[in-house]
Formats: C-alpha cells, sequence, structure tokens
C-alpha cells in the first residue's frame, strides 16, 4: 500500500529537512508551504498523515489542522512547533485537530518512529471501518434473507393450513361415516356422520373380533357399527386404518 504524506511548513529549508529525514521509509511526500496549498494538496492527494508546522502567516497550523479534518476527518495529523507553543499544541490536540506534537528542532529517528506508528494507526482505523462496512451489509443482507425465508415460511404454513382445512372439510362431508384408528385400534379422529366417535375415546368395541371377521377386501359388519369398510394405510408420521360404515337404521 503506497503511504501519502503531507508536510507543511511556510520555511522551504524545514520541508527540505523533513523531506531528507524521511526519504528511506518509502513515503509518498506533498509538501506545501501554507495552510491554503496544504489544503488543495489535501482535497486531490489521498494523503494519510499531515505533519504540520504551528507558526505559519495567514493560518495557524492549529486552524489549518481543523480544516483538514474537516475535509478528511480520518488523517492522522501530527502538529510540529516550538516549545513556547505548549498551549497551542495542547489546545489542538484537546479540541481533536492534532493526533500528537513534536517539538522542533527534531531528532530524526524519533520523528520517523512517530511518522510510521501515525500510518499504523490510520492504516488499523481502514480496516476497521472496512470491517464494519462488511458487517453491516452482511447484516443488512441477512436481515433480508430472514424477511424473505419468514415471508416463505407464512406463505407456506398458510397453504398448508387451508389445505389441511380443506381435507378437513371433505372428511368431515363425506357421505358415510368415517373413523381414523391407529394400529391398536384406538380412535383418532371422526368426522361428523360417525356420532358418538371422537378421538381419545378409546378402543373401538370389540376390536379384535372386527379385525378376525373382516372379508378379503377389508369389509364386514358390526353388529354395533354396521356395514363396514376397513382401509389400512401407512403414513410418515403413523399408521393405522381408517374404517367407513353404515350405522345400521334405527327402528
Amino acid at each position: 500500500m503506497e503511504r501519502h504524506l503531507l508536510l507543511v511548513d511556510d520555511e522551504a529549508n524545514v520541508l527540505a529537512a523533513l523531506r531528507r529525514a524521511l526519504r528511506r521509509d518509502g513515503y509518498t511526500i506533498h509538501t506545501a508551504e501554507s495552510g491554503v496549498a496544504g489544503l488543495e494538496i489535501l482535497a486531490a492527494e489521498p494523503v494519510a498523515v499531515i505533519v504540520s508546522d504551528q507558526r505559519m502567516p495567514h493560518m495557524t497550523g492549529s486552524e489549518f489542522l481543523a480544516r483538514a479534518r474537516e475535509l478528511k476527518p480520518n488523517t492522522v495529523r501530527i502538529m510540529l512547533s516550538g516549545f513556547s507553543e505548549v498551549q497551542a499544541l495542547a489546545d489542538a490536540i484537546n479540541q481533536g485537530a492534532a493526533w500528537k506534537f513534536l517539538f522542533k528542532p527534531w531528532e530524526d529517528d524519533q520523528l520517523r518512529g512517530h511518522i510510521a506508528n501515525a500510518f499504523e494507526q490510520y492504516e488499523l482505523g481502514e480496516t476497521n471501518r472496512v470491517l464494519t462496512l462488511a458487517l453491516q451489509v452482511a447484516g443488512e443482507e441477512m436481515g433480508k434473507l430472514n424477511e424473505m425465508l419468514t415471508q416463505r415460511f407464512e406463505s407456506a404454513h398458510a397453504k398448508t393450513q387451508a389445505e389441511l382445512a380443506e381435507s378437513w372439510a371433505r372428511w368431515n362431508n363425506l357421505p358415510l361415516a368415517a373413523v381414523e384408528l391407529d394400529a391398536q385400534g384406538f380412535v383418532m379422529a371422526a368426522n361428523r356422520r360417525a356420532g358418538d366417535f371422537q378421538p381419545g375415546q378409546g378402543l373401538v368395541t370389540d376390536w379384535p373380533a372386527l379385525l378376525a371377521g373382516r372379508a378379503a377386501d377389508g369389509s364386514g359388519r358390526h353388529p354395533n357399527l354396521g356395514h363396514y369398510w376397513l382401509q389400512p394405510f401407512t403414513a410418515a408420521d403413523r399408521s393405522g386404518f381408517v374404517m367407513l360404515f353404515s350405522p345400521p337404521e334405527k327402528s
């Protein structure tokens, strides 16, 4: 990744000295001799770190860094000035315009170390911003997926409920009495024509005899139930019989 550094100082010899101190570190260095020129460069170049002198005509370093923060808030900004301007430097840091300050005359290795740390700070922030954006996008996509799945589930559930209601209506409207029995002969469901046979009632009377007496086609006659047809079935969750019968006419 190319690292862009902006140096701002109204003295050309200071800028030249800074360039010499930093030339081994591989930065793309931009220089400006005023705050106005610095802002123009900042608007045009992908600057990550700024080093600015404090005492400059027309626009002080703290004023320049404050405007630089407004223009590119993610830049890491360093103030470079004399010992007599400690209060101005402290104010710039407290107001968020500067990340830290260094004093003139500087020690080259120390200066290089601070600027290297500033680029690390900037790149860490950029990584965090990219990850935050990626998480935000992923969260939005998950939200859309969840909404889509919810809609599909609700649609499928509504369809299933409608199909069950239709099946139950058909079951209830059969022209013959119908009872669903489990494999042991317990009543599981009964339609309206089945009269008193309701789910949970228990075993159909003489169930063993009913099974033993049925014909090969599953039909037979029970003394209490009348003529019946017994149809075995097997489903995914259960097995049993459906019994259709025609109750004897009441005298």
